[in-house]
């Protein structure tokens, strides 16, 4: 009987301490997968509209700094933004200009994280 305990608690141990990569660690806070977020283009929605045209929505928002590889291939505008004004107030200016502007054409920024939605 003492063998059969002994082993439920080293099963117990082991499966709190293990965590998703492997590692010995108490029970992961975050999911396995980590967080999943949706990239800034994919987060600007507009019911009925094809993505050539959002993508033509985002161009003329982003005037100029849509010449400086901006969005990225994986979808990012704000870090791209912060990184060309040197993280300064401008690129903040900048990104609040873009989604204002987003906005006035009808786009709402939804943006879902594992389940928890920014609405």
């Amino acid at each position: 009987m003492k063998q059969f305990f002994f082993k439920i608690s080293a099963f117990g141990l082991v499966c709190f301490l293990s965590a998703c990569n492997g590692c010995w660690t108490p029970m992961p806070v975050v999911s396995c997968g980590g967080l999943k977020t949706k990239s800034n283009v994919d987060s600007y929605i507009k019911k009925d509209i094809p993505h050539e045209k959002k993508i033509l929505d985002i161009q003329e928002c982003l005037g100029d700094d849509y010449s400086e590889n901006i969005p990225t291939k994986g979808g990012n505008i704000f870090t791209p933004l912060r990184k060309k004004y040197n993280d300064e107030i401008r690129g903040d200016i900048r990104i609040s200009n873009f989604d204002s502007c987003m906005k006035d054409k009808g786009y709402i920024f939804y943006e879902k994280i594992d389940g928890i939605s920014n609405q």
